[in-house]
């Protein structure tokens, strides 16, 4: 469930299993304490940016694809910096694409009466 993205230095020298190990318990303590949050994960996971009907061209999810972007999962679990350093999109198309998925996200949060949280 939690979408590690580790600093390089922590990569380099963090002990083995950390981030599986730190993963398994927070996705155990997720399911006991916050289902709902579970839920709108596991439907992130499942919303394909390609069939999404997002309002972007298809040339700009084939390349978020190229860059391993291809659920709404895999991009709200990304910062705006992590978008435009590590991945090279655009400052405002990333905040674009923030936007629309965190829009997407909401709605579903809206309709099986989940939370909306402010970003």
């Amino acid at each position: 469930m939690p979408n590690f993205q580790p600093l390089a230095i922590f990569r380099e020298f963090q002990p083995e299993g950390w981030v599986e190990f730190f993963h398994e318990l927070i996705c155990k303590e997720m399911e006991s304490r916050r289902p709902e949050l579970v839920r709108r994960v596991e439907w992130a996971q499942e919303v394909m940016l390609a069939e999404a009907e997002l309002p972007f061209e298809p040339e700009f999810i084939d390349d978020l694809a190229a860059k391993g972007l291809h659920t709404l999962f895999d991009v709200v679990t990304r910062r705006h910096e992590q978008l435009v350093v590590e991945l090279g999109l655009e400052e405002t198309a990333a905040r674009r694409l923030l936007d629309v998925c965190y829009a997407r996200s909401d709605a579903w949060e809206k309709e099986n009466g989940g939370t909306i949280y402010v970003r």
